[in-house]
């Protein structure tokens, strides 16, 4: 789901929670300054990958 709706980034991430969406990827600040990914998860964990550790990432996490 990409929520590119003119809201704040809170707001999108309350909505988020909201719909149940197991996993958030945050292209914003950290990708301009230090082009890293973001990526949190409902229960609070928090990932800060290069965009190459990214299929890495999705292969470990989002294997059925």
């Amino acid at each position: 789901l990409l929520d590119d709706r003119e809201e704040r980034i809170g707001f999108k991430l309350k909505d988020s929670d909201l719909l149940g969406i197991p996993f958030k990827i945050i292209v914003g600040k950290a990708y301009e300054d230090q082009k890293k990914i973001e990526i949190e998860s409902r229960n609070g964990e928090k990932w800060l990958l290069d965009k190459e550790e990214l299929m890495e990432w999705a292969n470990r996490y989002l294997k059925p």
